[in-house]
């Protein structure tokens, strides 16, 4: 991570940094330094499938996708639609997650003459009283996130081998996570809460050659209503009285309240059935789907910096206008499925898929002041920062299918996944955990008259982490002198992220939809040759 010190922000924007400048520029640099929740609208922020279908299958869903959440999760499928359907799904998720904080011990510290460089020396020993020092296990919160909603409306509107979609859904994520923020949480200069929500609004059309294949397309609209976050960073004082792994009374709180109502996205998809000139292996079927439109977030808002109760800077607030910008990555899904048909029914599925996503697009983020703010004293430049991440890509594989039982009765699902970590282990972090996982699902719907209605649950293991190669510190405004100029330095300080993680998401997922099929129509031929059919004629 690449420090912007006082010297950096003179040479971009042709003034020396003051002392009067510490207090809005210093705090502004150091939040913009840490690694933001950014990452709430990528790795980490999305857990799994959502869907009524797609969470009992474990996510196998890209080549089946036979109800309205094809809208995303394969829009060619559409085009087999008979009818319309109008579907409602909600997602609600648990997540429990814990760190426990690895002791910390104190170091010796030494300023370089030169350079104005703070240097952590070796260890004390033996350490001062309090040292080395334990953490409490932290816990989250606000386990219960249930706004995983899914709205859709599909139909045919009578064209044979087209299929169309309108409808809006929110990503199978928890947006709101809370871990404690007193003086000395083993978590508060690492995260401590956020509270995010984002919605796409779906417009969709698919087409098939008779029952071949079919392509599709659905256009996005995202908007992000609101993202917050808050954490810790350590204020302006001397490098010897900041010299604390655990909590310092200089301890100043950063809030960050953005939003974005406009980007567009894409996603497209195709299935073939390519065996169908054999009768055994009719509905053998491979799917792809994939956004392959990546959409840019710029988000404006806030960013609030005030004292804790503890901290000498109780009575300090300051708010500072600002912009926060990512492009969210694309990614790819295929699968291979075969159904097999049972006395002119769908008996049972078999699906796996395989699910990459480009993670490692979003390796960093940039913030930006949007205007000339009053500070303390002085006025306050626009300034750029650029904010890494480290993310890497994913990969996914998916194992589900379902069982008609009793059709139209009862069908059970049943499915499995795995997928790999987003967060490098150097970089784990609380806010949006995305560590190696896998999930076991289950699922059972009953259809009456058209009515569906359904539940289905998945519980994600989240592996447990031991982190001993952190790279998240604590970030520092320090005082110095840099080249005999009166100034600031934003420095990290000890590493907070090394520990043991372990976390838990229990996913619920109830569904229901109606479908209205047209009836069959007869045509005035077809009625004749019932009449003058003789079996068909009365007996007098």
């Amino acid at each position: 991570m690449k420090l912007v010190t006082a010297i950096d922000i003179e040479q971009t924007y042709g003034e020396p940094m003051t002392l009067q400048r510490l207090g809005s520029a210093s705090v502004l640099v150091a939040l913009l330094l840490t690694a933001l929740p950014v990452g709430a609208l990528g790795a980490g922020f999305e857990y799994g499938p959502q869907g009524l279908h797609a969470v009992g299958r474990g996510g196998a869903f890209t080549v089946a996708a036979d109800d309205a959440s094809a809208i995303y999760w394969n829009p060619a499928r559409l085009a087999l639609f008979n009818g319309t359907q109008a579907y409602v799904s909600l997602n609600m998720s648990l997540m429990d997650t814990s760190f426990t904080r690895a002791d910390v011990s104190l170091q010796r510290v030494t300023r370089d003459p030169t350079t104005g460089q703070v240097i952590y020396g070796d260890f004390y020993n033996p350490q001062p009283e309090g040292f080395p020092h334990s953490f409490e296990t932290v816990t989250n919160s606000d386990k219960l996130f249930p706004l995983g909603a899914s709205v859709f409306l599909v139909s045919d509107f009578g064209l044979k081998d087209w299929g169309f979609g309108i409808g809006f859904h929110a990503p199978t994520a928890t947006g709101k996570v809370t871990f404690p923020n007193t003086f000395d949480s083993a978590n508060k200069y690492m995260f401590s809460s956020m509270d995010t929500i984002v919605m796409y609004v779906d417009f969709s059309a698919a087409w098939k050659y008779k029952e071949w294949f079919g392509l599709g397309v659905t256009f996005q609209y995202v908007m992000v209503p609101y993202l917050k976050y808050q954490m810790a960073i350590m204020g302006p004082a001397s490098y010897s009285n900041q010299n604390t792994p655990v909590n310092n009374s200089n301890d100043i709180i950063t809030d960050v309240n953005v939003s974005d109502w406009g980007a567009f996205s894409m996603i497209a998809g195709f299935w073939v059935r390519p065996l169908q000139m054999f009768k055994g292996l009719k509905k053998f079927e491979i799917g792809f789907n994939a956004r392959v439109v990546p959409y840019n977030v710029n988000a404006t808002g806030d960013i609030t910096i005030s004292g804790n109760e503890q901290s000498v800077y109780a009575n300090y607030k300051s708010t500072i206008p600002g912009e926060l910008s990512f492009t969210y990555p694309c990614h790819i899904q295929t699968g291979i499925r075969y159904a097999y048909d049972w006395q002119g029914r769908e008996l049972f599925d078999i699906e796996v898929d395989y699910v990459w996503e480009n993670w490692a697009a979003m390796d960093a983020f940039y913030m930006k002041m949007l205007e000339e703010v009053e500070g303390p004293g002085v006025n306050l430049s626009a300034m750029d920062v650029t904010i890494p991440r480290n993310n890497v890509d994913t990969h996914s594989v998916r194992l589900g299918g379902q069982y008609n039982a009793i059709d139209p009765w009862l069908t059970i699902r049943l499915g499995t996944w795995w997928e790999s970590a987003a967060q490098p282990s150097a970089w784990t972090n609380l806010d949006l955990p995305s560590w190696e996982r896998f999930g076991v699902a289950v699922g059972a719907s009953t259809n009456v008259y058209g009515f569906e209605i359904g539940f289905s649950y998945n519980h994600i293991f989240q592996m447990p982490r031991d982190v001993t190669d952190g790279g998240i510190t604590q970030q520092i405004m320090d005082i110095t002198t840099v080249d005999g100029k009166a100034g600031t330095v934003m420095r990290p300080g000890y590493v907070v992220n090394n520990g043991h993680y372990e976390g838990s998401i229990d996913v619920f997922t109830i569904g229901f939809s109606y479908t209205h099929k047209p009836k069959a129509k007869v045509r005035p031929d077809e009625i004749l040759d019932a009449t003058l059919d003789p079996d068909t004629m009365p007996v007098e």
